[in-house]
């Protein structure tokens, strides 16, 4: 469950300035937890990115196969029904459809290992806070990580 306030209020409310620091982005989310996928996507929409939310790795992959799609950062539940993050990462990058990809997981233990060679890839732990990734996305998609 994330920890945060609505958003528009508090800490996690969008300000000018967090605007000006991150660059418009393209973003694809794929998560099977409808709260997060909603409250991530409002958010970053709010922030001035342009997001793709869906909620299955098989709506994921039919995105991905699009021709027309390509993605700044995805931000991809590793633990999902059917189709898994790790297989629809791997599918981002064998399609080249994105630069950087956020996994997104509950399992503190899990091992993820390298996932695809040409994707920059970074972790966020749930529960998370909507700044902690924001924070998070600028340092994968930054290459700071």
């Amino acid at each position: 469950m994330l920890r945060v306030p609505r958003i528009g209020h508090g800490a996690d409310a969008p300000k000018s300035s967090q605007k000006s620091a991150m660059t418009s982005w393209n973003v694809l989310i794929v998560d099977d937890e409808v709260e997060i996928r909603e409250v991530v996507a409002e958010y970053l929409e709010a922030l001035g990115h342009s997001v793709h939310a869906v909620g299955s790795g098989r709506e994921a992959m039919d995105l991905i196969g699009a021709a027309d799609h390509h993605f700044d950062i995805a931000l991809v539940d590793w633990q999902m029904p059917g189709i898994s993050g790790r297989d629809v990462i791997l599918e981002l990058g064998r399609k080249s459809a994105t630069d950087a990809v956020l996994i997104i997981t509950g399992h503190m233990s899990e091992s993820f290992g390298r996932t695809t060679p040409h994707v920059r890839t970074g972790i966020i732990h749930k529960p998370f806070s909507l700044v902690e990734l924001r924070d998070r996305m600028d340092q994968v998609v930054s290459g700071a990580i």
